[in-house]
């Protein structure tokens, strides 16, 4: 979870004040009951609701991270970089598999236009002349 926040907001301090709330809400909304989905649904849903974009990331692939759109966003770091699969980020965002490829694919793409921006004329399946 907090290597989530910390993907997705870029900003150690904040991360780790997201993570402990979380936990916290998720300890009080369930006791007992762990649930790893339920947990992880309600870390994606706290990311997204937390409007900040880090220019201060002295990484630009970390930058172009934190500036995408948040729905696309926790897509990216929960398949990237939480490396879970399709039907699993599907069922933590409450988007069908199909909506995970599209967000994915889109981010993808604005992530290469923000990363290498000479690039940007270029899409990724293109050929060099």
């Amino acid at each position: 979870m907090l290597r989530f926040f910390h993907l997705f907001v870029g900003e150690q301090s904040l991360a780790e004040s997201l993570a402990i709330d979380t936990i916290a809400e998720h300890i009080c909304a369930f006791g007992e009951k762990q649930n790893c989905v339920q947990l992880l649904r309600r870390t994606v849903a706290k990311g997204i609701g937390v409007a900040v974009v880090s220019n201060r990331a002295p990484d630009p692939l970390v930058r172009a991270v934190t500036a995408l759109e948040p729905s696309r966003r926790a897509v990216v770091v929960l398949f990237c970089g939480l490396s879970l699969d399709l039907g699993t980020v599907a069922r933590i965002t409450g988007l069908s598999e199909k909506q995970v490829s599209g967000k994915f694919a889109v981010a993808l793409v604005e992530l290469q236009r923000r990363v290498f921006p000479c690039r940007a004329d270029h899409t990724p399946l293109q050929k060099e002349p």
